[in-house]
């Protein structure tokens, strides 16, 4: 049995309505630390996740969602309740309501912005949960949230496709593929003050990996936006390509493609 099914089967005998849960939480969160128990949060998402409509997770999901960075900051036992938390209500967003679903889809844009690294993390974890329940959930909130233009957004859209199980299906590589091209037309647009600001600085980490998942789910087309990209004359943009060349995912399976785009930027 892996770790997280044993986190499973210890949530699932304790009552989401007692301190018992909450002070397993706390008590094996690992923070303070580098690394928090993702294993822990992800099994307390599947869960929450299965319960029958949500319940009776619900309440609770909702109130460590409204967690602030003042009662449960970075690297703080508390934190890890919120990172729990954001990523249970993504599992909880397909057996929901409409009116829920609106609502989990608003708590996940909060979590996206959000000042702490680790809940802007849940937040594309639990997009992540519903593009593999339902892709077509995932790209409605993707459209709504690339529309808007907001930075650490269209982050969370790039880390939340940038799941190979989503990409499996051809179209939603292809879909993952535009949202990458939405991402960069935005970051190509920053002036050299705003590529500064902090949330520039997320989206363009965000850029160096995320297309790599893509294009090695879908090489053809994957490799010709690079290509395209790496024929840029901004040095930001074609450092964002390189990063993704260098990629293991890309570098060791298709060495020529890579050697090929690399005489682009090298051009």
């Amino acid at each position: 049995m892996s770790k997280r099914s044993r986190y499973r089967a210890r949530i699932a005998g304790l009552d989401a309505a007692s301190r018992d849960l909450e002070q397993l939480m706390l008590r094996e969160s690992a923070l303070p630390g580098r690394r928090a128990n993702v294993e822990l949060a992800a099994a307390f998402a599947d869960v929450v996740g299965g319960e029958d409509g949500g319940e009776p997770g619900w309440p609770l999901v909702l109130r460590w969602c409204g967690l602030s960075a003042d009662e449960a900051p970075t690297n703080h036992p508390g934190e890890f309740l919120h990172f729990a938390a954001v990523q249970a209500a993504g599992a909880l967003h397909e057996g929901s309501s409409p009116d829920r679903q609106h609502q989990i889809a608003e708590m996940l844009r909060v979590a996206a912005s959000d000042e702490r690294w680790r809940t802007r993390e849940a937040a594309a974890l639990g997009l992540q949960r519903i593009g593999e329940a339902d892709s077509s959930a995932l790209q409605r909130i993707s459209e709504t949230w690339i529309r808007d233009q907001a930075l650490l957004e269209l982050r969370a859209v790039l880390a939340a496709w940038a799941h190979p199980p989503i990409l499996e299906v051809p179209d939603q590589a292809r879909y993952a593929l535009s949202m990458a091209e939405a991402a960069m037309v935005r970051y190509d647009e920053l002036g050299p003050d705003e590529r500064r600001a902090p949330s520039a600085e997320v989206l363009r980490k965000g850029l160096t990996f995320a297309p790599s998942v893509y294009v090695a789910a879908m090489p053809n087309e994957g490799f010709s936006w690079l290509e395209r990209w790496a024929s840029s004359e901004d040095m930001g943009i074609k450092k964002i390509v390189a990063s993704n060349l260098r990629k293991a995912r890309l570098a060791r399976a298709f060495p020529e493609r890579v050697e090929e785009v690399g005489e682009v930027l090298m051009a």
